[in-house]
């Protein structure tokens, strides 16, 4: 594996502030998809001026997908069927591992990643089947798991317990996907029609989408007759396409939308409490204590309160400007929102705003990588963007400050 360090950087010397610093254990922080690390001692408003690029690392694959950050190591898949870990400070292999078959000549098309009490959890679909890998995060070798079942599109740790999304699809075009956790909520779809391929856990239920639908699913869920599971407890029609949700609070849900709206809903009956008109179609959320973070195709990064502002259409209590639009959702460390923009950069800004109805980055850096820019995360003193083109980069602050 390639790998460019920048060991300028790395002799100004970086801490990665373990104690007291949450993991980024999957695609959106955690079970709720909120994107927000709220303890991050080493990234702050008054300090991420000073970001730089630390050291970036090339996999030889294709489609890094979002990281994980667990005890000072990043974790990354590959859709092209490649795992790696890295130090998360000097960007030094730990391990890899590539799973290309060449009895068949294909390699296995991997999601994002999960961490889970020293596995890493890799959805896998290959030669129309998969399943869920369990790799060692300490070297890379495979403890549990075969791509012989089910094709697995993604997976979340919720309440201590692994939660794959599994799917298959009928020779008569009509689909099941389903999600192995306390209970199995289970969604019927056709081609054209598809399931949110990321899903929430609120409480005791799951939040996803199916069309333009978003849906809750609890253990009360109704018997679904058509599949061995259940059917959600209700379903709101956002009418357009609903992005992954996250999680507001213990007791809501927000979604954005490809028609411009951004939508919180009871989690338990799927009321609406308010929405907010977006302009353009937004991102998933970021949702960082009381402030809910979408940003928009048309380069704006968008600030709502999450608790409304008691009517039931909603202003942003600020907007954030960019250079260019994005699609990748934003990512919260402490009192900081990254957003990747399809320029190839990443803009900083404070959770608080600037005073001002509209806020200039913070700080703005990159480009970075040859490729677009797919996810972000954030944790122990270190963002890490994934692209493409198969590379990771990772920013960092001095020692010093």
């Amino acid at each position: 594996m390639r790998k460019s360090v920048l060991r300028a950087a790395v002799a100004l010397g970086l801490v990665v502030t373990l104690a007291g610093c949450q993991p980024w254990v999957q695609s959106g922080a955690g079970q709720g998809r909120t994107g927000w690390v709220e303890f991050e001692g080493r990234l702050r408003s008054d300090t991420v001026h000073l970001l730089e690029l630390t050291w970036e690392a090339a996999t030889f694959g294709t489609n890094a997908n979002a990281p994980v950050i667990v005890d000072g190591v990043v974790y990354i898949t590959t859709e092209s069927g490649r795992v790696a870990a890295f130090d998360a400070v000097t960007g030094d292999t730990r391990w890899e591992r590539d799973f290309y078959d060449g009895r068949v000549g294909a390699a296995p098309h991997f999601g994002d990643p999960a961490w889970h009490a020293g596995e890493l959890l890799v959805p896998a679909g290959f030669q129309g089947a998969g399943g869920l890998l369990r790799l060692d995060a300490a070297d890379g070798s495979t403890v549990g798991g075969s791509l012989d079942g089910e094709a697995t599109i993604a997976v979340s740790v919720a309440d201590g317990q692994a939660a794959p999304l599994a799917g298959t699809l009928s020779a008569s075009g009509v689909g099941l996907a389903h999600i192995d956790w306390k209970f199995r909520p289970t969604a019927v779809f056709a081609p054209g029609f598809g399931i949110g391929p990321d899903f929430a856990v609120v409480g005791e239920r799951v939040m996803w989408s199916q069309a333009t639908r978003a849906q809750g699913f609890s253990a009360a869920c109704p018997p679904n007759p058509t599949a061995p599971g259940c059917g959600p407890d209700w379903s709101t029609d956002l009418g357009a396409h609903p992005s992954t949700p996250a999680a507001v609070g213990d007791d809501g849900v927000v979604y954005a939308d490809a028609g411009g709206t951004v939508t919180v809903l009871e989690a338990a009956s799927g009321a609406i409490r308010w929405t907010g008109a977006l302009g353009a179609p937004g991102t998933a959320p970021a949702v960082a204590g009381d402030t809910i973070l979408v940003a928009t195709s048309d380069g704006r990064l968008v600030a709502y309160a999450a608790g409304g502002c008691g009517e039931s259409t909603c202003e942003p209590l600020w907007q954030g400007t960019l250079e260019t639009g994005t699609s990748i959702a934003p990512a919260v460390g402490g009192d900081v929102a990254y957003v990747a923009t399809s320029g190839r950069k990443i803009a900083a800004f404070s959770l608080d705003g600037c005073g001002a109805d509209t806020c200039a980055p913070l700080t703005t850096v990159g480009p970075v990588s040859a490729g677009n820019l797919r996810s972000l995360a954030v944790s122990d003193g270190v963002l890490i963007a994934s692209a493409d083109d198969g590379w990771i980069s990772a920013f960092g602050v001095p020692r010093q400050t």
